[in-house]
């Protein structure tokens, strides 16, 4: 990858001017930034922690031509060991004076979340399959998310770090030919779209189950997964509303 001179000199400038700031406490970066590895399209990914509640959670903005991207937590949360909003590339610390990253643990997808993205997928999909027919040009559009949100999928699936997707699509040229393959032909074949996604979408998703199935009922709590009782107590409560997807069930159409 060709290495940017004048991404590195905006992020020295960045981080000089951040470390002058009373209230921030440490500073990072992750993606390209923190392997410093960027194309002239590439953005700045910062990440700030600062010593007072922090009134918003990020700023966005260019430097030149160059787009940064500063996120923002607090102290508090991050000492009380809240480390489930961390990027999923990780971070790399630029300026730790107090060590505040020593600590930090990548969380791991959490099954609510991996079960979010399988329903997403297919609920995506179901949304293309009408739009097709009714707009083909915003079906267009729906490929093209689709097509990022799978290829984001994969990593999150496998518990690797987004490595941005011009890393992607090396990544899975290399290692997942036949998923590359299937997003690419769903560009060029807009008969087979919503057959090739769906492919490439069990593929990315095959470490958590791949997509949703028909059968499915899974509960999410306020804060994780919630425990058995609390499950079969939720499923018990609205046992006549999910006996109605059995009655319909042939009715519906597998996607």
């Amino acid at each position: 990858m060709t290495i940017s001179p004048q991404h590195a000199e905006v992020l020295e400038s960045i981080v000089g001017e951040l470390k002058k700031l009373p209230i921030v406490r440490a500073v990072a970066s992750y993606g390209s930034t923190a392997k410093q590895e960027w194309t002239p399209y590439s953005d700045i990914d910062l990440f700030v922690i600062i010593s007072a509640p922090a009134a918003i959670e990020s700023l966005h903005f260019f430097i030149d031509r160059v787009p940064v991207d500063l996120n923002i937590r607090d102290l508090d949360r991050w000492a009380n060991g809240d480390f489930t909003w961390i990027p999923l590339s990780g971070l790399k610390a630029l300026w730790d004076p107090d060590n505040l990253f020593a600590s930090m643990t990548q969380a791991p997808i959490s099954p609510a979340a991996a079960d979010h993205s399988r329903f997403g997928h297919r609920h995506t999909l179901m949304k293309l399959d009408q739009w097709q027919g009714a707009d083909p040009e915003a079906a267009k559009l729906l490929v093209a998310a689709a097509t990022n949100w799978i290829m984001a999928s994969y990593f999150d699936a496998r518990q690797l770090p987004f490595p941005g997707i011009d890393g992607a699509v090396r990544f899975l040229r290399q290692q997942e030919p036949e998923l590359l393959a299937a997003l690419l032909a769903a560009l060029d074949h807009p008969v087979k779209q919503v057959e090739l996604l769906r492919r490439a979408s069990e593929l990315a998703l095959y470490p958590v189950g791949g997509m949703w199935r028909n059968d499915e009922v899974i509960a999410f709590g306020w804060s994780g997964p919630p425990d058995p009782e609390s499950t079969a107590q939720g499923l018990a409560l609205f046992q006549n509303v999910l006996d109605v997807r059995n009655v319909r069930a042939g009715s519906v159409e597998p996607c």
